[in-house]
Order: C-alpha cells, then structure tokens, then sequence
C-alpha cells in the first residue's frame, strides 16, 4: 500500500507449550481425585497459553485446573458457580492430602 508504514516489535507475551506425563504423581493424584467428584473427568490437552507453561520450564510439574466454563474465562460476562469454586477447592485439598497415594495404590 503506498504510504504505508509498518514497525514490527518483539512479542511482549510469550508462552512456551508445556507438557507433563498423565503417569506423573501430581497429575495421576490430581486426575484420580477429580475423577471421584465427576465422572469422566480426565487429562487433556489445552490450545491455550497460560503462565503454568513457565513452570514447566523449570521442571515443577504443573497443570492447568480450576472451576468454570474455559469458554466464559477473560470474557466480559466471565462467572463461576460458587458450588464449582467450592468443589474445585475440595478436590486440591484432596489432592494435597492423598498426594502421590494412587501411584502406591493406597487410593485416594
């Protein structure tokens, strides 16, 4: 286009992928747990950025997990049912207390 003047700059975001094994004991803790408040509840990938992929980087196993819609995340109607705060909440601390219990097969 004639006249056009184009300035590119570096990114001031960047996010790396990230990815930690299902079979790790944070994830496997995590997943078990989960999967004892709601039925079919599982690992899968996110085509998403978020600053956990940060962590990983670092080798602290991290995964992306909390209550809502991901749909509804950074919107302006953006919400969350309290009951999915209040049940979010109860699978961490659940998963705190049985950390690494499901790869010893103590349970959960």
């Amino acid at each position: 286009m004639p006249g056009m003047k184009l300035e590119v700059h570096e990114p001031f975001v960047l996010d790396y992928s990230m990815e930690v094994a299902p079979e790790h004991p944070f994830v496997a803790t995590l997943s078990h747990i989960a999967g004892q408040y709601q039925a079919g509840s599982g690992v899968i990938g996110a085509p998403y950025g978020s600053d956990a992929s940060k962590l990983t980087r670092v080798d602290v196993p991290t995964v992306v997990f909390g209550p809502g819609d991901i749909t509804q995340a950074h919107t302006h109607d953006e919400w969350v049912d309290l009951e999915q705060v209040a049940e979010a909440a109860a699978i961490l601390v659940h998963t705190a207390l049985h950390y690494g219990s499901v790869m010893d097969g103590r349970g959960g």
